[in-house]
């Protein structure tokens, strides 16, 4: 059976159409590109866990730069000579971001503040440079990674697994 069902707006709360809109359209921006970052952090660490669970001296040796390519995605870059401009942030500090924002928006039951859209915007810029760092690992150089661990006779990381451990600051669900 279906039966029409009138959903009324809490009295409590004053706000317009549009301004619901806005709040909506932020709220649900914010969470596509959270979603994406989050998903990357938790695959950038569980293949650090991974690769730091490697007890092989000479493998490990062998994988030191693949191992320091990999902490530069997640914990940000510094500025070298040839880039200009600040230093490029890691998964970790931009999902970190990215949820304490998501939570002032859905909390809030009020129009976005010009400081939060502007936040907001921010966040995703940030997330579409930190991303493709991410992306370009997966394709580019844990395939070589693998490669290099399956030869010595130990297991491929699969950044699909679940970490185990995880920062405070990262999303873990």
């Amino acid at each position: 059976e279906t039966q029409p069902m009138l959903v009324k707006m809490d009295p409590r709360v004053h706000m317009s159409l549009a301004e619901l809109e806005a709040l909506h359209t932020a709220q649900v921006t914010l969470a596509a590109s959270l979603d994406a970052l989050a998903k990357a952090d938790l695959q950038a660490h569980s293949a650090m866990e991974q690769a730091s669970a490697i007890q092989d001296p000479a493998l490990a040796a062998q994988l030191a730069s693949f191992n320091a390519a990999l902490k530069a995605v997640v914990d940000g870059t510094e500025p070298d000579a040839g880039r200009r401009g600040d230093r490029l942030p890691g998964l970790d500090e931009v999902t970190a971001e990215a949820t304490a924002l998501y939570g002032a928006l859905q909390q809030a039951d009020a129009n976005p503040t010009e400081a939060q859209l502007a936040a907001a915007a921010h966040v995703q810029a940030e997330g579409k440079e930190v991303l493709p760092g991410w992306e370009q690992f997966k394709q580019t150089q844990l395939p070589e990674m693998n490669r290099q661990i399956r030869n010595a006779h130990h297991p491929a990381i699969d950044p699909d697994r679940k970490p185990t451990n995880m920062p405070e600051a990262g999303d873990e669900d």
